[in-house]
């Protein structure tokens, strides 16, 4: 579950690349490797809390849909929060890095990958959560 979230994300950052004409550069593959790390960490931060209210005793008779829309509407905030945090922290680079290639493909590899997580977390996540007939625990 958690590593489909990767090639979703790895397309918003190539489609930002293609989009914006900028090169990918050392700093495409520096978003890369991070982008990976925000994306994991926020559906096993999701996944997590999921697991931890299907092991509780009130919610282990619950529908999993149910559950699992439980659990997202907890974790979406923080989750939006680093996101949000993590793209508006890139935007000065957008206006004064031209001229450093490092830094504005960085921004942007990283920028379009994490829009795309978003997408993947939202939409993907709970599809393929969801339509686990079992969920080891």
């Amino acid at each position: 579950m958690i590593i489909s979230m990767i090639p979703i994300s790895l397309i918003g950052t190539f489609l930002s690349f293609a989009l914006t004409k900028i090169p990918f550069g050392e700093g495409g593959y520096a978003s890369l490797i991070m982008l990976c790390g925000i994306t994991v960490n926020s559906a096993l931060y999701l996944l997590s809390h999921f697991i931890y209210l299907i092991k509780q005793s009130k919610y282990s008779n619950r529908n999993t849909i149910n559950t699992y829309i439980y659990a997202f509407n907890q974790k979406i905030t923080p989750i939006m929060l680093t996101i949000l945090s993590t793209v508006l922290g890139l935007f000065p680079f957008f206006i004064d890095g031209t001229n450093d290639l490092f830094w504005i493909s960085f921004a942007t590899g990283l920028s379009g990958g994490m829009i795309f997580s978003v997408i993947a977390l939202i939409f993907v996540l709970p599809i393929i959560t969801c339509t686990l007939k079992y969920i080891h625990v």
